[in-house]
């Protein structure tokens, strides 16, 4: 099929697909005559109707000849299983980070915690060395 116009296969596609030309170009939005005219070009509003109507059909083959006429679905799924890898990986990720964050977190109020009891036994020892001073300075009298 290789050797056909677009025009030609997308005849072939709707012929395949159980639609006379009049009924095919009606239902892409196409004008009347449209595929039964003399010109072998074909334009990229009319491929997108088409493609809007049938996704399922190769645009490789509509346009080249090359390839199966519809899209098989190995073809249609790898993006999607590629990308739900990667989302998969960085949820994991992101679970990971959460995870450690919350332990610094703790670590960070826990620290707090020890820091404010050391500063209460400074305190504390700064008063009991103030009372030792005023006892001495009371003893040398």
């Amino acid at each position: 099929m290789n050797n056909l116009t677009t025009k030609e296969r997308l005849r072939i596609f709707a012929k395949e697909n159980g639609y006379g030309r009049n009924k095919f170009e009606e239902y892409i939005g196409i004008a009347s005559g449209y595929l039964s005219s003399k010109s072998t070009s074909i334009t990229s509003d009319t491929i997108e109707k088409t493609i809007d109507k049938f996704p399922d059909l190769n645009l490789t083959w509509l346009l080249t000849g090359k390839g199966s006429m519809l899209k098989t679905s190995g073809t249609v799924s790898e993006p999607e299983v590629s990308y739900g890898n990667v989302n998969k990986d960085l949820l994991t990720e992101n679970e990971s980070l959460k995870e450690q964050i919350k332990e610094l977190e703790f670590k960070l109020k826990s620290s707090e915690m020890l820091k404010d009891v050391l500063q209460k036994y400074i305190d504390d020892r700064d008063k009991l060395i103030e009372s030792l001073h005023k006892m001495i300075d009371k003893l040398s009298e």
